[in-house]
């Protein structure tokens, strides 16, 4: 008479290092791994994909059956280190190889709004401060100035973080906006920002 016998369960083998589909983008990027080596072990049930960067605790940024994802809400410039490890009944494995992975540059924050100085009655002094870095140096400030109620117009375009403004009407208001720019493209304005030039005196 035979009796069935049940042998333990293997925890499956290492997985290849996961690899990048496609180019990473400034805030995602899409993963792909493989099944192990599945000789003698249970079938495998799910994935663990951990994330770290520089000093920070390793993050498991996906867990399911599927053998691909996407990351997002990463920083643009930034690189991250990925690996993957595969479980069955009998528990996990071991973390495969890790992958390092260099997020493009994106174009930079939002610049915070001018500050506006009047160093005349006719002449204001523009001053900003520079955005967030988004893996890459900002390359030009673009600042658009004009009377209240009419349209916006470039007045200064460079690299510097202040612009002085002359010539200006008297008991006037004024108001200005401010971009910043680099290889990725051009960031989003900041707010906007009004001053009045005081009465001439008669």
């Amino acid at each position: 008479e035979s009796l069935p016998v049940r042998t333990l369960s293997v925890a499956p083998g290492p997985c290849q290092p996961p690899r990048i589909i496609g180019k990473a983008k400034h805030k995602e990027v899409h993963l792909q791994w493989d099944c192990p080596p599945s000789e003698g072990t249970c079938e495998v049930t799910e994935y663990s994909l951990e994330m770290t960067e520089g000093d920070m605790e390793p993050l498991e940024v996906y867990h399911g059956p599927d053998l691909e994802c996407t990351v997002s809400s990463l920083l643009p410039g930034a690189t991250y280190s990925f690996k993957v490890r595969a479980s069955n009944e009998a528990g996990y494995g071991p973390y495969s190889g890790a992958t390092e992975v260099t997020t493009a540059a994106g174009p930079p924050g939002q610049c915070r709004a001018p500050c506006l100085t009047l160093t005349s009655n006719t002449s204001v002094l523009v001053s900003w401060e520079s955005p967030e870095n988004s893996g890459a140096d900002i390359s030009e400030y673009r600042l658009e100035w004009s009377r209240e109620e009419e349209s916006l117009e470039l007045i200064y375009c460079g690299t510097d973080s202040q612009y002085e403004i002359s010539d200006l009407a008297a008991a006037t208001h004024y108001c200005c906006r401010l971009q910043a720019a680099n290889q990725a493209g051009a960031g989003p304005y900041s707010d906007l920002v009004t001053c009045k030039t005081p009465a001439s005196v008669p």
